[in-house]
């Protein structure tokens, strides 16, 4: 299933919630893909990996690494050239989502609902996927309002005075920080250009639902993953959110609506 609008075209997952597998920009590859494709047991990358939406981060009370959402298929409710709707179930949570292309930009509107009978822990991270079309020699990367760079652990702070750039290859484990930032009007930005290629991608999302941003390195060679991630929780699984306080909740029969969107273009000159 693919969208496609001036010059940007998406391949979709229907099968995997919805998300974005490749993205092409006037034909040029914009996605990060991990080489395992989409129709395995591995993770294939692709532009947009949902995580949730009962756990995020790592394996935790029972729930996989990042979650099952990703691993859900969808009900097409409605469909057109450059839009479509759908809806989804991940235990007691039922997820309808939109997805339309205009103007080389991708938005994204989620309208999650807890269908149980209990409250229900609600984390959810949007893992944008960035391939070497932009994160790679010539590459950075632009926090709006950055305040703060928190790496995750000790294998991120040997990372923390060059995170904005692309590392070396290198046979070292991943890196993961948090971007603790002030929005603007709400919304949250983070940019990736490519002086080289001459591309440009920008990230934005609505922060009264997603009000923190992860970043994910991965060096080593032949793989070197990238991924900019808007969410509301941490990384760090759900029993660690719990123990922080403030974990992402959902009440029976409350809803949230989460939104972003994806543009890319051209540097001018």
């Amino acid at each position: 299933m693919r969208l496609a609008a001036c010059g940007l075209a998406l391949a979709l997952l229907p099968e995997r919630g919805l998300d974005v597998a490749e993205a092409w920009l006037d034909g040029v590859q914009l996605a990060w893909l991990s080489g395992s494709g989409f129709h395995g047991v591995e993770w294939g990358g692709g532009l947009l990996t949902t995580c949730g939406l009962q756990n995020v981060g790592a394996a935790s009370e029972g729930f996989p690494l990042h979650g099952r959402y990703h691993r859900r298929p969808v009900q097409l409710l409605d469909r057109g050239p450059s839009h479509v709707r759908a809806l989804a179930r991940d235990g007691p949570f039922r997820l309808e989502r939109e997805l339309s292309v205009e103007a080389s930009s991708l938005s994204l509107l989620d309208v999650t609902e807890n269908v149980g009978l209990r409250t229900e822990q609600a984390p959810v991270l949007y893992h944008v996927n960035i391939g070497p079309a932009l994160w790679s020699d010539g590459g950075g990367v632009v926090v709006d309002g950055l305040r703060e760079v928190v790496p995750r652990d000790v294998d991120a702070e040997a990372g923390r005075a060059s995170w904005a750039v692309p590392p070396e290859p290198a046979n070292a484990p991943e890196r993961v920080f948090e971007h603790l930032f002030e929005p603007a009007g709400g919304w949250g930005a983070v940019t990736v250009r490519n002086g080289r290629s001459g591309l440009e991608l920008e990230l934005r999302w609505r922060t009264a639902e997603l009000p923190r941003l992860h970043q994910w390195v991965d060096p080593k060679p032949g793989y070197e993953g990238f991924a900019l991630e808007p969410a509301n929780c941490s990384v760090l699984g759900r029993e660690a959110d719990r123990a922080a306080g403030g974990a992402p909740t959902l009440d029976p029969g409350e809803s949230r609506e989460t939104r972003l969107e994806i543009r890319a273009s051209r540097l001018s000159g």
